[in-house]
């Protein structure tokens, strides 16, 4: 077995002789370090004593090491398992690659000398430290453990297995949940480091790729919303393609389907939720786009009263005509369709979305379902046509 004592000394000396610790905060630091069982930078940090970039840069300058920031912090399963268990997830280290005999090693206090010499006896192997931050080497084990979760999952799921190769290389962000999951994807709750926020992540099943219409309709969705501002249209900050695997990165707001968030709410609360929907509309249709697919499941509602429009995939963008859609083309929820729509996807118009929300608000504020039929449709009705045809 490892010990995991370190050698504290030489750093605390360097900081005290350098004026940025006081011999007293030297030697409290070591003191807390061992009784912590954290690294002496981590205790240093932990306790205010000195400021994570003061002490990245201090090293940095003082020993001339390669350092490597939060982005290149990434590392395969085999490097990871080549390292002995008690050292593989301390958060003050990182394996790196393993290349020959040597393998390289973040780290964050490369004076750590009884650790680096633990880890060259343990792996036979010539370690080769770089420098790390903490926070950065704090990041990429939270990295881990959310692919960990991902591959427990993987476990139970073929589908899911694939996800976890496109998580290990989008390592931009972090993978934390699945909060959506469907018959062409995924949605899932990451951690963008570089920005600080969470964002949904929505994940196209790669089985679909080979299907010339959905892909399509996936790579449009992206694009339609990237050119839409509104405070109730949900935003997008990226998309696009990584090993044949399409995604987009999107805001992420945590709320329920309008129908369920507006389930006890008082009359105030139902109408402000309703005309935020109407102006997310009428900005999409002065834009352009028509959703096609308006329904409560489209639209998201939080505790604070604040309202999101969401997936596009199905929408229509008229400055863009994708040749997407033919007049035997349906696309919708049949509950929600204008009658028109039942006779193509090229009948669609900003009318088509008005009928959908006026379906929608029917059944919030009725408590009641609106099945096919209940709503009839003047202007449809003609020759003996039903109101609503069967599509």
């Amino acid at each position: 077995m490892i010990g995991l004592k370190r050698n504290n000394q030489k750093l605390t000396k360097w900081l005290v002789r350098d004026g940025h610790l006081s011999r007293q905060q030297g030697r409290l630091a070591v003191k807390l370090a061992a009784e912590s069982g954290r690294s002496l930078c981590q205790e240093l940090v932990h306790n205010d004593l000195i400021g994570e970039e003061e002490l990245f840069t201090y090293l940095a300058e003082r020993l001339g090491l390669p350092t490597v920031d939060r982005s290149s912090l990434s590392v395969d399963v085999q490097t990871l398992e080549s390292v002995p268990v008690e050292l593989r997830y301390r958060r003050d280290i990182l394996p790196l690659k393993k290349v020959g005999g040597s393998l390289s090693i973040a780290i964050a206090d490369p004076t750590d000398r009884a650790t680096l010499d633990a880890l060259a006896e343990e792996t036979g192997l010539h370690i080769r430290p770089v420098l790390a931050a903490l926070p950065a080497l704090n990041n990429a084990h939270e990295r881990l453990e959310g692919l960990d979760n991902l591959r427990k999952i993987a476990e139970d799921s073929e589908l899911f297995k694939c996800y976890v190769s496109f998580f290990e290389t989008l390592t931009e962000y972090r993978f934390e949940k699945v909060v959506g999951q469907g018959g062409f994807g995924v949605v899932c709750l990451c951690w963008q480091a570089s920005q600080e926020r969470h964002v949904a992540i929505k994940v196209l099943n790669p089985e679909w790729n080979a299907v010339t219409q959905v892909a399509e309709r996936f790579r449009r969705e992206g694009g339609i919303i990237s050119q839409l501002d509104h405070p109730s249209i949900i935003e997008v900050f990226e998309q696009g393609e990584l090993d044949g695997i399409g995604y987009i990165v999107m805001e992420y707001f945590e709320g329920r389907r309008l129908d369920e968030h507006l389930a006890e709410r008082d009359w105030g609360r139902v109408l402000s939720a309703l005309l935020q929907v109407c102006h997310a509309l009428d900005y999409a249709h002065q834009k352009g786009v028509i959703h096609r697919d308006i329904k409560p499941a489209n639209v998201l509602g939080n505790e604070l009263g604040a309202v999101k429009l969401l997936d596009f995939g199905v929408a229509h963008y008229d400055a863009q005509p994708s040749g997407l859609t033919t007049p035997q083309v349906i696309l919708g929820t049949p509950k929600y369709m204008a009658p028109e729509l039942h006779w193509g996807a090229d009948k669609t118009s900003n009318a088509s979305d008005l009928y959908a929300f006026g379906v929608m608000a029917y059944e919030v504020l009725t408590k009641k379902s609106c099945e096919q039929g209940q709503i009839s449709h003047p202007a449809m009705a003609r020759d003996g046509d039903p109101a609503l045809p069967a599509p």
